[in-house]
């Protein structure tokens, strides 16, 4: 059964990210400019504004400071405040905005970017490092997306919505560096765009597909073996969380949609819920001092 986890309906809802520590669920609404925050059970979420779009966050070592992709670019945000620091201003043109992004297991923030107008292949793949220098790490994407790892952290991998793929690369997790980008999947016979993805603890792929109402998840050859209906037809992203990380949360968006959509999929924007057999991989903290600067 799948559920509505709490919490208002976001315009564009997107990277969840659950915290084991005190049991919280985060996700941001990107054109709201908005950080939501729920403690599941509860029966609405906080919401902090950052007074622009947010790209994605992610988890610090202080569990009231995120660090967040923003469109004016990396900053500190705190949760009781709502004050934000900048870290580095955003590389990516006046026409772009960060979209998607995730930790990896040695603590460096890995975010895309992507055309406003998502027409040119402009998005890079940029790497926020722990001593909070940055460098980008590939180019040429229309609509970067969703990332994850392999369960064994050798490889890494990355969605380009809008030419329909999901990318993988060889990683080398030490020294934070990308091997070469091959095809892990192409998704164009698939219902749907893909968009934001998690592993589970089986090496299962799960990716959610933007207009096309579903969970897909591909086993470790890239041939999809389980699908999750959802009653969104934009379901944006997932994780896993709970306490045992066998809870599936479920991001959607209502951007976009007409009236006669909306009334067809009312529960768009809203974060979902449904209990699943295979735990997911709890969430990696970023290794930057929180409300330090660069050097």
């Amino acid at each position: 059964m799948i559920e509505l986890a709490g919490g208002d309906r976001a315009t564009l809802g997107e990277g969840p990210i659950w915290d084991g520590r005190d049991g919280r669920l985060f996700w941001v609404d990107i054109i709201g400019g908005v950080i939501n925050v729920l403690t599941p059970g509860a029966s609405s979420a906080r919401q902090i504004e950052v007074g622009e779009h947010v790209g994605c966050i992610a988890l610090t070592a202080e569990p009231n400071t995120l660090v967040g992709a923003l469109r004016g670019g990396w900053y500190w945000i705190d949760l009781e405040t709502s004050t934000k620091q900048l870290i580095a201003t955003s590389p990516a043109g006046a026409e772009c905005r960060f979209n998607d992004g995730a930790v990896d297991h040695a603590g460096r923030f890995w975010v895309g970017t992507m055309e406003y107008a998502e027409t040119n292949p402009v998005g890079e793949l940029y790497l926020l490092a722990p001593d909070l220098s940055y460098r980008s790490t590939d180019r040429g994407f229309i609509c970067s997306n969703g990332i994850t790892w392999s369960s064994d952290r050798r490889w890494m991998f990355f969605v380009d919505s809008r030419n329909e793929v999901i990318f993988r690369y060889r990683f080398d997790d030490e020294e934070g560096l990308l091997g070469e980008r091959t095809v892990f999947v192409d998704t164009s016979d698939l219902p749907g765009v893909p968009d934001g993805i998690e592993m589970d603890s089986e090496d299962t792929l799960w990716c959610a597909f933007w207009d096309g109402g579903q969970i897909v998840g591909f086993d470790t050859d890239g041939e999809a073996r389980q699908t999750i209906a959802v009653p969104a037809i934009r379901p944006t992203s997932l994780t896993f969380g709970g306490s045992d990380l066998t809870t599936m949360f479920i991001t959607s968006a209502a951007f976009g949609l007409s009236e006669g959509e909306l009334a067809e999929w009312p529960a768009s924007g809203a974060v979902f819920e449904l209990d699943r057999p295979t735990p997911g991989l709890p969430a990696n903290v970023f290794a930057g001092e929180p409300w330090t600067e660069p050097r």
